[in-house]
């Protein structure tokens, strides 16, 4: 069963191959309550799953603002195959 820390995982990882690894991974540990490890897996988060991969997807928009769609074309087809898990309003 998919959850969040799978959606915010896939989501530093696809941007991971966007802007390169560095700098997705520091975007992405900018992220209050995220941790992730060297594989962009995200590891534990705090606070409510739909505000924290909000969080995660400004942060990456903030530094490329094509983030955003690319992240909601990668993760839309886990939040549909997943309908319990609710999808934040900035990739909706």
């Amino acid at each position: 069963m998919t959850d969040y820390k799978d959606i915010l995982t896939a989501a530093v990882q696809n941007e991971m191959k966007v802007v390169g690894e560095k700098t997705a991974l520091k975007i992405a540990r900018s992220v209050e309550g995220v941790s992730v490890n060297d594989q962009g897996e995200v590891t534990n988060f705090s606070g409510e799953g739909p505000e924290t991969l909000s969080d995660l997807v400004e942060a990456y928009t903030d530094f490329s603002p094509v983030s955003k769609h690319l992240i909601k074309r990668e993760v839309d087809v886990l939040f549909e195959n997943n309908p319990a898990l609710e999808k934040p309003e900035i990739i909706s």
